[in-house]
């Protein structure tokens, strides 16, 4: 699927830069978005406010990448990825991915803190590679595409 592809072209990048950029106080503040997001995707199963709770960690990533052409083709990426996903995945399903995506998120951390940009961007490539295959294997089950 062209998203997923996309996405795991781009948000890599995104990641190493914010590696390479962010100052210690960005680095801190991303840690602490991504407890919120993981805080509210274990306490609720509203995916809409769990979602506003990734979008404060993704703020946070944009900040501190600095790279505003980045930051466009994510953001792109990303709504498309949602529409699709609300479309083809009952609440339940979404719910499920979206608290394993938290988790393998949270690895990443990290090789950011050690500014170790190119195994942040690679595993971050992964990370996205196996939410892609398993959004698939769940459309699979479910009769979707």
């Amino acid at each position: 699927m062209a998203f997923y592809r996309m996405r795991s072209a781009f948000e890599p990048m995104l990641i190493h830069r914010f590696a390479q950029r962010a100052d210690e106080a960005q680095v801190d503040a991303l840690d602490r978005a991504l407890e919120r997001f993981e805080d509210t995707a274990r306490a609720s199963d509203d995916v809409r406010r769990i979602h506003r709770a990734r979008d404060g960690f993704y703020e946070v990533l944009f900040d501190g990448a600095d790279s505003r052409p980045l930051e466009q083709v994510v953001r792109h990426e990303y709504a498309a990825l949602r529409i699709y996903r609300r479309q083809r995945l009952t609440p339940a399903q979404e719910l499920r991915r979206i608290r394993i995506n938290a988790a393998a998120i949270r690895r990443v951390i990290p090789r950011i803190a050690q500014r170790e940009c190119s195994a942040a961007g690679t595993f971050s490539h992964r990370m996205l590679s196996e939410d892609h295959a398993a959004t698939m294997r769940v459309l699979a089950r479910s009769g979707g595409d």
